[in-house]
């Protein structure tokens, strides 16, 4: 057994104080720790007798961080280094420390996930991975985003990350820096097998794997048809099936659904206050929303006119951690003092920003008259899609509508019409929005405005885009 940044009692005694030896490996005899040797379970961890434990010190002053074992090698990340404890089959000497990388390192205790062939890390430059001969980054993709991790109320201690076997991803969940945040409120998601990334809003501390032990049978299943959110012969309805567990803050845990899209009621509302309507002072133990995020409400009770709705938080602060503000959306007056049960859950916004397209060399300037999204059929879906022209980061779809040049509204339906009834049958469905749109580069932004945000109907719709068409043409050379 080996121990990696121990906690030991140096001296002996009433007055002895336990040290900690950050870069410190220390390991019993080749056996059981607990052998039986005088003193009882200590006997294993000698280090003055040859071959009866013992310890080695890192040649370096960095903090042990995290550890992974590498098929049979044992991969250390250091705070700005990655080493490995080598196995030397010598009795009196059985580690040696040996450098992979003396740059490259992790911050995160919990934000090692191990592969096949490769170990993760959260560093304070990047996401790295390990091989044993070498360690890079792997999120050359974004690789400005590492430094939105929050380092104060020991945020990079909060990083957590797992792998996900069935959809192929990893998740990283961590505080983000926009507002002091205590509790992770990001999720970075790694699709290692197509190399994308990803942000999602969540409410996650620490990850693990469940198996359940039942299939899950229609008897035994509390939700509606409605309610249930993914496929009957999903594999997370069978038995022994390994899920991501998610646990926050507040002590609830939930599966990780890739078919289920909405956010779990993870948050859990302690008073509601309606003095100061229109404004809605909630209070939730430990929260971690910030001004600008959107949640519904369920099961909220004594209070009326609450539930199932989406409301805006309009003010968050760190300096009042358990305390935020809504605002009541036009023409719902809620009454009724609040007696319990309500809970939380977040509602994402969807941000997608597509590359910078330029479509021709040499040069060219171009135009894009029309795209084509092919999506997948949603119940009551739409979203806006904005777009950029060139370096500009002026929303020119916003700009079009004001200066009423614009050829439709750049809203993306996902739903079916009814005046194509074959539409009705599809699972995709083509939708074509006008941009007109021309410079040195065009690109396209799909989200959704706040009008958009509170449509109950909208934010259940599930969105897919399977892929995008452009109806391009030069005009002209750069000058």
């Amino acid at each position: 057994m080996i121990f990696l940044n121990t906690l030991e009692t140096v001296d002996v005694g009433a007055g002895a104080v336990p040290v900690t030896f950050t870069n410190r490996a220390r390991w019993c005899l080749n056996g059981n720790p607990i052998g039986a040797a005088a003193p009882a379970c200590l006997g294993a961890w000698y280090d003055d007798v040859p071959g009866v434990g013992g310890w080695l010190e890192a040649p370096t002053k960095e903090a042990i961080i995290t550890a992974k074992i590498l098929k049979d090698r044992l991969i250390v990340y250091f705070e700005r280094s990655t080493w490995e404890l080598v196995y030397t089959g010598n009795q009196v000497l059985p580690f040696v420390w040996q450098t992979i990388d003396d740059q490259l390192g992790a911050e995160s205790t919990f934000s090692s996930v191990l592969f096949d062939k490769v170990v993760f890390g959260v560093g304070q430059s990047g996401v790295h991975q390990c091989d044993g001969m070498r360690v890079s980054r792997i999120d050359d993709k974004i690789p400005y985003e590492v430094f939105k991790i929050h380092n104060g109320n020991s945020g990079v201690e909060r990083v957590a990350g797992i792998r996900d076997y069935s959809t192929e991803m990893v998740y990283w969940t961590f505080p983000a820096a926009e507002d002091n945040p205590v509790f992770p409120n990001r999720m970075l998601v790694y699709n290692y097998k197509n190399g994308s990334w990803s942000f999602n809003d969540d409410s996650i501390t620490a990850f693990g794997y469940i198996q359940n032990t039942d299939d899950l049978t229609w008897g035994a299943c509390s939700y509606t048809w409605e309610e249930f959110g993914r496929l009957w012969s999903s594999g997370l309805n069978q038995s022994l099936t390994r899920t991501v567990l998610a646990g926050n803050q507040e002590g609830y845990t939930f599966i990780l659904d890739a078919e289920k899209h909405s956010n779990a009621p993870a948050l859990q509302i302690t008073d509601i206050d309606l003095a100061v309507l229109p404004l809605i002072n909630i209070t939730v133990i430990n929260h971690n929303l910030q001004q600008g995020d959107f949640i519904k409400l369920e099961f909220v009770q004594g209070t009326t006119n609450l539930n199932n709705y989406i409301f805006k938080v309009i003010s968050a602060s760190s300096a009042f951690p358990n305390t935020f503000t809504i605002e009541q959306q036009p023409g719902l007056v809620p009454v009724g003092a609040y007696t319990g049960g309500g809970v939380i859950s977040r509602v994402s916004k969807i941000d997608i920003q597509t590359k910078a397209f330029n479509f021709y060399q040499d040069g060219m300037r171009m135009a894009i008259d029309k795209v084509d999204f092919d999506v997948d059929k949603s119940s009551a879906g739409q979203l806006y899609v904005n777009f950029f022209s060139s370096t500009s980061r002026t929303f020119m779809a916003d700009e079009s509508i004001i200066n009423q040049v614009n050829m439709g509204n750049y809203m993306l339906d996902t739903t079916a019409y009814p005046i194509f009834p074959q539409e009705a049958n599809q699972k995709w469905v083509t939708r074509p929005v006008y941009i007109q749109a021309e410079g040195d580069c065009i690109q396209l932004q799909l989200t959704w405005l706040d009008e958009q945000m509170y449509d109950i109907g909208n934010m259940e719709s599930a969105f897919e885009l399977n892929s995008m068409t452009f109806y391009a043409a030069p005009t002209g050379r750069r000058l």
